[in-house]
């Protein structure tokens, strides 16, 4: 569908919302991975302290408040997804300025919103230092863009046949 929207469900129902306020991501990979179906098992067996309140989520996006979403926002299943470097990533990403930080989805990556983008750039470049693969990302209106990567050119000389 594209764009910012609500996901109910088993993630069959969407609703379109206006556009995500106006910020950054940083989204990080842990070196371990999280087993989706084994932290659905925990969840159904652990439950969560978690509980994100969408409803103000929504409200939050639609009046363009940044900082109101991020506080609505939560993920009840970190809690008990099994995770073991969540809670690192996320301090760091908070001490780095996310306004907030979590885990996506079942796992295992994590991501933090900024409402600076120096800051966004500073904390990719900060956590580079400790993970394979951290990524800088921007809502952009009417859904995902993807760009190209500029690939490095090859400067080695080829054989001539």
């Amino acid at each position: 569908m594209g764009g910012t929207c609500r996901v109910k469900g088993v993630g069959d129902l969407i609703k379109p919302l206006p556009p995500c306020p106006d910020c950054w991501f940083v989204v990080v990979m842990p070196s371990v991975g999280i087993s989706t179906p084994e932290a659905f098992k925990r969840y159904d067996i652990m439950g969560s302290p978690v509980h994100p309140d969408c409803e103000r989520q929504e409200q939050a996006i639609r009046e363009n408040d940044l900082a109101a979403m991020c506080t609505a926002a939560g993920n009840a299943l970190e809690h008990c997804s099994g995770a073991v470097e969540t809670a690192a990533i996320c301090k760091q990403l908070n001490a780095q300025g996310a306004v907030t930080s979590l885990m996506t989805g079942s796992g295992a990556a994590v991501f933090g919103v900024f409402d600076d983008g120096q800051k966004a750039k500073q904390a990719q470049q900060a956590l580079q230092a400790g993970y394979d693969q951290v990524y800088l990302a921007r809502p952009v209106r009417g859904g995902a863009r993807v760009l190209p990567r500029h690939a490095k050119k090859d400067h080695t000389p080829r054989r001539e046949k």
